[in-house]
Parts: C-alpha cells; sequence; structure tokens
C-alpha cells in the first residue's frame, strides 16, 4: 500500500505537469485540436493501463506509467477546456458556462454519497438514475411521503418540480425544514423545453420581438420581480 500510494503522487505529478504543458501548447495547436489529440490519447492510455495492469518495466508497473500518461492527457485537458467556453462565446455567457459547468461538476461530487428522495416513475428519477449513479436514490410512491421523508431527515436531499416545491417551502406544511439548493436543472430530454408562446407559423416578426422582449426583461433584471409576483420563492 505505501509503494502504491508513491505511485500515484507520481500520476499527479503529472496531471499537474499536463496542465502546464497544455498552456503553452494550446495557443500552437488551436483549442479544438488540441482538446481532440488530447481527449483521444488519454482514452487510449486509460485502455492500455487496463490492458497491460500485469507487465512492468524495470521493476515499475506499465500500469502506473500509461495512468500517468493519462493523467497528463486528462487533467491538461481541462485547463485546455477551462478559457474555451469564453474565448468562444464572449466573457458574459462565457463565463455563465464555465460557472455552470463547475457547478454541475461540484454537486456532482458533492450528491455521491448523499441520499435523495424522488417520487417514483418520475422525470426526475430517471434523471438522478441517468445523471448521479453514484447516489443513493430513494423513491417514493408519491409527494407527500417524499417530502415528509425530507422533513423528518430521513435522506439528505429531495430533488422534485421547482414551483410545486416553491409553494410546499413557502406554507405551513414544510414546518420551515428546508430552502432550494443547486439548480435548476433543465435538461430536456428529461424535462422537456420548458413554456414557450406559440405564434402563426412563418410570423418570424412577432417571434422575434417577443423574444427580444424577455430577453431584454431578463437582461434588466425585470423577470424576477415579475416571478416573485404569482410565486412565493425563485426556484431558479
Amino acid at each position: 500500500m505505501p509503494q502504491a500510494a508513491k505511485y500515484f503522487v507520481f500520476v499527479t505529478g503529472c496531471g499537474i505537469i499536463g496542465k502546464i504543458v497544455v498552456s503553452f501548447v494550446a495557443p500552437l495547436l488551436g483549442r479544438r485540436a488540441l482538446g481532440v489529440l488530447w481527449g483521444f490519447s488519454g482514452a487510449a492510455a486509460l485502455a492500455a493501463a487496463a490492458y497491460y495492469h500485469g507487465f512492468t518495466i524495470a521493476g515499475v508497473p506499465v500500469m502506473v506509467l500509461l495512468l500517468s500518461a493519462s493523467a497528463f492527457c486528462i487533467d491538461g485537458s481541462f485547463s485546455n477546456l477551462a478559457p474555451y467556453t469564453v474565448e468562444s462565446y464572449g466573457v458574459r455567457l462565457g463565463a455563465r458556462s464555465s460557472g455552470l459547468g463547475q457547478t454541475a461538476n461540484g454537486v456532482g461530487k458533492i450528491l455521491g454519497p448523499l441520499s435523495i428522495a424522488v417520487i417514483a416513475g418520475t422525470a426526475h428519477e430517471a434523471y438522478l438514475k441517468a445523471m448521479f449513479t453514484e447516489a443513493e436514490v430513494r423513491a417514493y410512491p408519491n409527494a407527500d411521503t417524499a417530502r415528509a421523508a425530507l422533513r423528518n431527515k430521513d435522506v439528505d436531499l429531495l430533488f422534485g418540480d421547482g414551483i410545486s416545491l416553491a409553494f410546499w417551502l413557502n406554507g405551513t406544511d414544510s414546518g420551515g425544514c428546508c430552502a432550494f439548493r443547486g439548480g435548476p436543472f433543465l435538461e430536456s430530454r428529461f424535462f422537456g423545453e420548458g413554456i414557450g408562446i406559440a405564434v402563426k407559423r412563418g410570423n418570424d416578426l412577432l417571434r422575434q420581438a417577443l423574444n427580444w422582449a424577455l430577453f431584454r426583461q431578463w437582461e434588466k433584471g425585470s423577470f424576477t420581480d415579475l416571478w416573485l409576483r404569482y410565486f412565493p420563492i425563485n426556484p431558479f
């Protein structure tokens, strides 16, 4: 075991070196080309590490060497990816997307050991089982039992519809037990495209005018004021 720990110090060090190297190589190759090259190289090194796990070179396990190569590529790829959205989409949109990505990464790490209540048979249950495979998902037959489990601290979190939960949290039934954390989760494959406004086909002028008006409301912060007129707690 002590020897294994020493090996993985070396693996971690290669990952740090990879980040430094990528910062110099990216301007020369371009971030997209570098991302493809480093991504495939890291995957190939991982596959080779699994295949050659029983071999050694001069007493050093080949698997450790290949894991080091994989860490060099994969960790280096993160330093290549982090500024890519900002460079591609500008500071405002890029910062939002980068922040969302880091939030999802952090949420995934936190949710791993937690127990999460969810209503059985819903899109929320399917999403958790697909995206948070390490989490302990506890399915309940209806919203009342799932909320009671959270209120009684039988579970750490409850994953459900944000609008209905906003009314529950603001009401007496919750007993002031809980608050929103993280989110929102807007994956269209599980939760659809959300609420929209239908216009006659071909009426692009009206469609663009509505989209622009909604965008302006969002940019000015008026969207939140309008939302809170009708809903007690903002789920977003």
